[in-house]
């Protein structure tokens, strides 16, 4: 499993969003579900969505 890391912008701030996902594929449909709640919320207006990189999770159980 790795963590694909995207930066939310809108007009008051920036945040970065921290997608658990087996692949980009579903990194990206996960990312336009969320993007599809924000849109119906008419306070927030989406400047961009921009990909920062991957982070790897190693760890054996």
């Amino acid at each position: 499993m790795k963590q694909y890391v995207f930066t939310f912008d809108t007009n008051d701030h920036q945040r970065d969003l921290i997608i658990n996902a087996s692949g980009i594929v579903d990194a990206v449909n996960q990312l336009k579900l969320i993007l599809n709640v924000v849109k119906t919320d008419s306070n927030y207006q989406t400047k961009g969505v921009y990909y920062k990189g991957v982070i790897f999770n190693n760890h054996l159980l």
